[in-house]
């Protein structure tokens, strides 16, 4: 059975438990025809945050793109879109498996507090990260290698703070502030900075990175690397090298940018 239907804000904030059934034949129902050819965006549209907090909802089924559609069951999101929308998977916690391998772009907050996550097809293609879009994601820890060789995997504000991530390398473009901050997984960065300058505080507070290696390095913002105390913070680096992005370096560095950085 398939019915046209739009799902307005909010309408499944804090739900728990729902599933979505034909009351006559007590099966699933699909709620959106993709395949009618006449429907518009407003008969497909899905609301500004439908889904915050949502717990355990089933049965809802709707097209293969994140963008305008939801396509998962808040456990499982699998998908072949180019892009996850704002707020789309905002705290969802029960959410513990992602399957996206074409996906580009996550836009603010898409994936905020998403730290359930345990098994996700991802980070191969995703090259911009909007501002938390993936604050405190994952549940175990990960290596997040960029093999594009021409576009640097760009990071807003925010965008990948208090992930669990513990190594990064390839072109990166971190201009966003805080960036990559309170990472405390995070103990290898080397990566092609891609000539542009690093925001304030983008790694500040990671404290257990060992090994860090700046190609094309053009300067930083405050307290980029900062954060802690001589003990547990950049203090410990036992690998370290920087290079700049041409003959003649103009970059600055920011205060406080590599405060306490050393070797044992």
């Amino acid at each position: 059975m398939e019915r046209n239907l739009k799902i307005g804000n909010s309408t499944y904030t804090n739900a728990k438990g729902v599933t979505v059934k034909d009351a006559d034949t007590n099966t699933r129902v699909t709620l959106i025809d993709t395949s009618d050819a006449t429907a518009t965006a407003s008969d497909i549209a899905v609301g500004f945050t439908a889904y915050v907090n949502g717990e355990l909802l089933t049965g809802t089924s709707a097209g293969g793109s994140v963008d305008d559609l939801i396509d998962n069951t808040l456990t499982a999101l699998n998908s072949g879109a180019t892009k996850v929308s704002a707020y789309k998977c905002y705290n969802m916690t029960s959410l513990t498996s992602i399957e996206m391998p074409e996906c580009v772009t996550i836009e603010d907050y898409g994936f905020y507090n998403c730290s359930n996550v345990a098994n996700y097809t991802l980070t191969s293609s995703v090259l911009n990260i909007g501002k938390y879009a993936m604050y405190n994601f994952g549940a175990g820890t990960f290596e997040w290698a960029n093999t594009n060789t021409t576009t640097p995997v760009s990071v807003d504000d925010y965008g990948l703070q208090s992930t669990r991530i513990s190594a990064i390398s390839g072109k990166w473009s971190l201009t966003g502030e805080g960036c990559l901050r309170d990472c405390t997984s995070l103990t290898s960065i080397d990566i092609d900075c891609s000539s542009s300058k690093i925001g304030d505080y983008a790694f500040y507070n990671d404290t257990a990175v060992t090994t860090l290696h700046l190609a094309n390095f053009e300067g930083t913002g405050n307290y980029a690397f900062s954060g802690g105390t001589s003990a547990t913070s950049l203090a410990s680096m036992s690998d370290f090298s920087i290079s700049g992005g041409g003959t003649e370096y103009s970059g600055t560095i920011g205060n406080y940018a590599f405060y306490y950085l050393g070797y044992n």
